[in-house]
């Protein structure tokens, strides 16, 4: 969406807001509950890291540059994928 990071993810991580049960944020995605085989996970953002000081782009909500910048180092392989960002979008 920003121009730079993976062109294919095989599971993208969502930080929901604490206060938005993670079953209810589910059902309004249209998503289907399962323990096995996921392409999305929703993740309770307890320490706000991702939602405060979030960024409109387009017509959906994007976490901090540099949430997604740290996110993506800790992403399997992902070292490539945050240099890239980190160069493109962050400019750094």
């Amino acid at each position: 969406m920003l121009g730079a990071g993976p062109t294919a993810v095989p599971r993208a991580t969502l930080r929901i807001p604490p206060d938005v049960d993670l079953e209810y944020a589910a059902q309004a995605l249209g998503a289907e509950v399962t323990e096995r085989g996921a392409n999305l996970a929703l993740w309770s953002d307890t320490g706000l890291v991702g939602t405060v000081g979030r960024q409109r782009h387009d017509d959906v909500w994007l976490a901090p540059g540099t949430r997604i910048y740290l996110d993506l180092l800790g992403d399997r392989r992902g070292e490539d994928a945050a240099a890239h960002f980190r160069e493109v979008v962050l400019k750094v």
